[in-house]
């Protein structure tokens, strides 16, 4: 019997979600959550969103949308 392996991220959005600037020539760079997507293929992703980051995994969300439409992607809001 063969196994099925579903990958399902869970994380929370930081400040340098979904981009952060480089230190060289202001260049924007894949932030954490982005750079390991470009790896790892996950089933789904869990956003854990703080009231200050609330913009950052609200960009982070569209940019996974737009960069792996395929992938479930869903944002919890905790009020820490």
């Amino acid at each position: 019997m063969k196994l099925l392996e579903i990958k399902i991220l869970l994380t929370f959005t930081g400040f340098h979600d979904p981009y952060a600037v480089g230190l060289i020539g202001e260049e924007e760079l894949p932030g954490p959550i982005l750079s390991l997507v470009k790896h790892v293929r996950f089933y789904k992703i869990i956003l854990f969103s703080s009231p200050r980051t609330e913009k950052n995994t609200y960009c982070t969300k569209q940019a996974l949308k737009t960069l792996h439409p395929d992938t479930s992607v869903e944002v919890h809001d905790l009020p820490l």
